[in-house]
Parts: structure tokens; sequence; C-alpha cells
């Protein structure tokens, strides 16, 4: 619970392995245990919503291209930010897909803005919102700066609106 672009976090093939790891590990409260899910998709979606609207929408959807997740028994996160590894994929948002992470979204206390990393096996499941696993999500301190951005060709005019939307979310929550 306390890891961080894959810091601290473990691959554990069993239930032996886990109680290992416990036992030698042992500090209260502070692991997350999740199903692993094998993908070999994985995307961070950004979604907003403002925060008097009822729904929301997907900003962005990027697909993490490397697909070697594992390495000396240890999960490797798929980061942008690091590699080149990463595209926009704007055409695989969906309203199905839309409609299902606004479903989830709007169940979040407080939550307005910000990334999910999701894993999934079959594309077309995934446009129609079934069949993904949601690894983690991020809020606003996750969402995507004006150089991440600039890597995925947003225009400027985009830009200056995604970061005005930010700062009024972030007003307006302070006021709720």
């Amino acid at each position: 619970s306390d890891g961080y672009q894959g810091i601290d976090v473990h691959l554990l093939h069993n239930q032996k392995e886990a109680i290992q790891f416990y036992n030698k590990n042992n500090i209260p409260n502070k692991y997350v245990i999740q199903k692993y899910h094998p993908g070999p998709f994985e995307v961070g979606l950004y979604y907003i919503r403002i925060p008097y609207k009822q729904s929301g929408y997907i900003f962005n959807l990027v697909l993490k291209k490397d697909p070697l997740l594992v390495k000396k028994q240890k999960w490797e996160p798929l980061m942008c930010h690091k590699t080149n590894n990463c595209t926009r994929q704007i055409n695989w948002i969906t309203p199905q897909l839309t409609k299902v992470i606004d479903n989830i979204s709007v169940n979040i206390p407080n939550f307005y803005i910000g990334r999910y990393d999701i894993r999934f096996e079959n594309l077309d499941d995934f446009k129609n919102g079934k069949n993904f696993i949601i690894l983690e999500l991020n809020t606003t301190n996750a969402s995507p700066s004006i150089k991440g951005l600039q890597n995925y060709t947003y225009s400027n005019s985009e830009i200056i609106k995604y970061k005005i939307l930010r700062i009024y979310i972030s007003i307006l929550t302070r006021l709720i």
C-alpha cells in the first residue's frame, strides 16, 4: 500500500508463497493483495468529471506497449514517462466503455479527475466495457503533465483547456 511505480510490488504465484512472503516481511496493514491479470494489454485511462455534473468522460487513453511484465519474480510496471513505448488510443474510447468507467467513478467519493491503470486480454471486450481489471486508480496528481500531453500530440489549446479544467475542479472540490 506504500509502493509507487512498482516499488515493493511482488508477484506471488500461490498461497504458500504469499504466506512465506508475509512471514518474512511481517508489517501489519502494509500489503494489498490483488489478482494478477496477464494482459497482454495495459492502458492508462484518464477520466474527468466536473463536481456538479452527474457524468464524466474519458479524456485520454494511452496504450502501454511493453509485454514483458514480470522479471525476477517482481512485477514490472509499464511507465510511459520513462520510455517511448506508449501511444494514445482515443479510437478505443466508446460510449459503452465510457458508461462503465463513469458508473465506477461516480461511486467513488470525491473523485473527479485521475487515471485508471487497466489490464485486459481482448480489445473488443474492453471497448464494450467488459472483462478488464483495474490495477489501480491514481487521483489528480497522476494526471498528465503539459510535457506528457505534448508527447501525445495534443494541441496547445487542448492543453490549456485541460489545465484550466484541472484548476477549476480543484477549486470546486474545495468548496464542496
